[in-house]
């Protein structure tokens, strides 16, 4: 299935799920924040929350420093 991540489509498997994608890309998910369709999604349901086709997700990572 094909989504938009950061506005650059990608393909991604059928019923993968947020954790599914964090993997896929190394993303930490310490620091990550991810929207699906303008929705933040919590990190707690990252690993039950199906990616619906056609979606558009947003990833935030946040860095620390000094």
């Amino acid at each position: 299935m094909k989504v938009e991540m950061n506005g650059e489509v990608i393909d991604l498997v059928a019923g993968s799920t947020l954790d599914d994608l964090c993997r896929l890309l190394a993303l930490p998910k310490k620091s990550a924040v991810i929207s699906v369709n303008g929705e933040v999604v919590r990190k707690s349901e990252y690993g039950s929350y199906v990616v619906p086709d056609s979606s558009k997700i947003e990833v935030m990572v946040f860095v620390g420093g000094g």
